[in-house]
């Protein structure tokens, strides 16, 4: 079975550092590849860079669903080519609910498989 990954971006490079869709040097195809290879369902952007309030060294806050997260967020501090720090949430496992509903109320979707 063939499944049609559709990826979503956030507009603007402030607001998308970890897919790096304006980069000429293949992060964005790496990220993608990632994601596809640990069978992710869903990246989201939350935190100051989905607000727009994010100052130059904040931190890049994503969370993910499906498929191996550990391995995934392992190949994400891996690759990244910026020396700002991710912080990875799984959406699979137990959270606080204000973290939960942080992610929802303001989370900006950066790939979703569909």
């Amino acid at each position: 079975m063939i499944s049609l990954i559709k990826v979503k971006v956030v507009g603007g490079r402030k607001n998308a550092d970890f897919c790096e869709y304006r980069n000429k040097n293949g992060s964005y195809r790496r990220n993608y590849f990632i994601c596809k290879k640990h069978d992710i369902h869903c990246v989201i952007l939350f935190g100051s860079r989905a607000r727009g309030d994010f100052k130059r060294t904040s931190d890049i806050d994503i969370a993910a669903s499906g498929g191996d997260f550990d391995r995934f967020a392992l190949d994400v501090d891996e690759e990244k080519s910026t020396l700002l720090e991710f912080d990875i949430v799984d959406l699979d496992r137990d959270m606080q609910d204000a973290l939960r509903e942080s992610i929802r109320r303001e989370g900006k979707i950066l790939f979703e498989k569909v």
